[in-house]
């Protein structure tokens, strides 16, 4: 018995949005903990997206993304979730050239 759903081009279909977007993720809350950036770089990275943070405090991490946008919109979806050590209250997206 073979696993269609595993091999390309033997029943394999890529259903991700391949348009490539980059956006600035503003996430706001308590986001201060040192864990955070390295866990957004892990889920980052299962994703195969970009994510760079630009900017970070306590209450607010600014990152840089850049991906296919359904994984960059996983990404966020993620993020909004966080770890067990931040709370995020607000996600705010702009996009960028």
């Amino acid at each position: 018995m073979t696993d269609a759903g595993s091999r390309p081009g033997d029943g394999w279909r890529d259903t991700s949005d391949a348009r490539l977007i980059g956006d600035v993720f503003s996430i706001e809350g308590r986001v201060g903990s040192d864990a955070f950036p390295a866990w957004i770089a892990g889920h980052a990275r299962k994703l195969g997206v970009e994510a760079v943070v630009v900017s970070r405090t306590a209450f607010r991490i600014e990152l840089r993304v850049r991906g296919a946008a359904a994984l960059v919109d996983a990404l966020e979806m993620g993020c909004s979730l966080g770890p067990y050590e931040v709370l995020v209250e607000r996600i705010s997206r702009r996009a960028v050239p």
